[in-house]
């Protein structure tokens, strides 16, 4: 089945509290068609309606559970700004009711993989609530049944303690019936009721000290995935490229921009006595670019035109739009596969004149 274009209206078919702070949220299509199968590991992009917000919220949330055509499943975990203030949206999905209605995008990401092809023994890297698209994976690794020894999988995964130790029994349950399935759950703010051995297996951080002590040798390279906070992404990926592994067999989800590995090609630079003129076609503006602008996406904002957007760093598509004439230079490498004629503005900037279809 195709994935379907634009928005699609999804109810709230169930809500499951993971631990405390951490949701679950169940949703079917509104008009009760079948759902195209998501890859595992693929992200979910859903619209909700914020009170006290002018403009509906767009968020990307990882699905966290086995691909199935009748429901998808997302779970969110309720965030802090910089200045210790709850998050709009994530708190929000905290008060969700069965029975609320929410829009989504098809399912994308390239942070995936194939149950049924085994390519070799995998790590997955998780660090808090970068453990969804690992769920989506086991689930469906467990429901396609054992692999072969090439597929077995080894999982680290990082959280404070266990009041933040998000899908605990349904990895256990896991990894009791998966011979092919090796869990070591590190806490590194263990409570006093935490048991070690019991509840997690470590104290301290998913490092590469951890992986070197504990990962076994292997005949068939392993790859290496990776999902988590950009402090944890960014020791991991710089730790295993110095211990020599390719790049080829690592894989990171990162949806924020500080994660994003910038282009090493340089950019063309920009005659500042000759700025190119930026015009967005549907909305009749037009405007010399400003160099401080961060990308296109900022300068659209900045001159009263509005993208839908999501992550703002070139993974999740949302903003992507008809490049009708010009050309761009990518500031860092979209991880969304583009049409032709189209561009991401969030890691976009002009290299010539350009008109969006926006």
């Amino acid at each position: 089945m195709c994935a379907w274009e634009g928005r699609r209206p999804f109810e709230v078919s169930a809500l499951r509290v993971e631990c405390p702070g951490v949701t679950t949220l169940r949703i079917e299509p509104s008009d009760g068609e079948p759902l195209p199968l998501a890859g595992p590991g693929q992200y979910l992009t859903l619209v909700l309606n914020v009170p006290g917000t002018k403009r509906p919220a767009i968020r990307c949330y990882s699905l966290s559970h086995a691909p199935e055509s009748s429901a998808y499943e997302v779970t969110i975990k309720a965030t802090q700004r910089p200045d210790g203030a709850p998050g709009l949206v994530s708190t929000h999905v905290q008060t969700l009711e069965v029975g609320d209605f929410v829009d989504a995008f098809a399912p994308r990401g390239s942070f995936t993989l194939d149950p049924a092809h085994p390519q070799g023994p995998l790590v997955f890297l998780a660090g808090g609530i970068g453990i969804t698209p690992f769920m989506s994976m086991l689930e469906a690794l467990a429901a396609g049944g054992a692999p072969d020894a090439a597929r077995e999988v080894h999982l680290y995964y990082g959280v404070r303690s266990g009041d933040e130790h998000a899908f605990a029994s349904r990895l256990q349950s896991l990894a009791s019936n998966a011979p092919w399935l090796h869990t070591t759950t590190c806490y590194s703010r263990p409570r006093d009721s935490d048991q070690l051995g019991a509840d997690f297996q470590r104290a301290g951080r998913v490092d590469l000290a951890l992986i070197q002590e504990t990962l076994p040798q292997s005949d068939r390279p392993y790859t290496f995935l990776i999902c988590g906070p950009p402090a944890f992404l960014d020791s991991l990926t710089e730790g295993l490229r110095q211990l020599g592994v390719p790049e080829g067999q690592v894989k990171v989800e990162a949806f924020g921009a500080p994660s994003v590995r910038p282009l090493t090609r340089r950019l063309r630079r920009i005659d500042p006595t000759n700025l190119p003129t930026v015009r967005f076609a549907r909305s009749e503006r037009e405007a010399k670019w400003d160099p401080s602008a961060t990308s296109l996406l900022d300068f659209a904002m900045d001159n009263g035109v509005f993208f839908p957007f999501a992550c703002a760093a070139g993974h999740c598509g949302t903003c992507a739009s008809a490049l009708l004439e010009g050309e761009v230079d990518y500031v860092t490498a979209p991880q969304f596969t583009l049409r032709e004629g189209q561009c991401l503005p969030c890691v976009a900037v002009p290299r010539t004149d350009v008109t969006l279809d926006v």
